[in-house]
């Protein structure tokens, strides 16, 4: 699959809003807080498939309750 001109010309304005985005987030922050947050979020990102095919094989049963549900 390939993208359309104006494709490719919206993808870019998004990456590119994505990344002024994260940037103005981080605004203020140290190069070492930039750092741990980075190391913190592969740690997670990496999980994420572990994690999506324990949620796809639970049983029904083994669901998690929302806080509403609870009480």
């Amino acid at each position: 699959m390939r993208l359309t001109d104006a494709g490719r010309e919206a993808y870019g304005r998004l990456v590119a809003a994505g990344q002024q985005m994260v940037g103005g987030a981080l605004a203020g922050w140290s190069t070492q807080e930039i750092a741990q947050f980075q190391a913190h979020l592969s740690r997670f990102v990496a999980a994420l498939p572990g994690a999506t095919q324990a949620t796809v094989s639970r049983s029904p049963s083994d669901a998690v309750s929302s806080p509403q549900e609870e009480s």
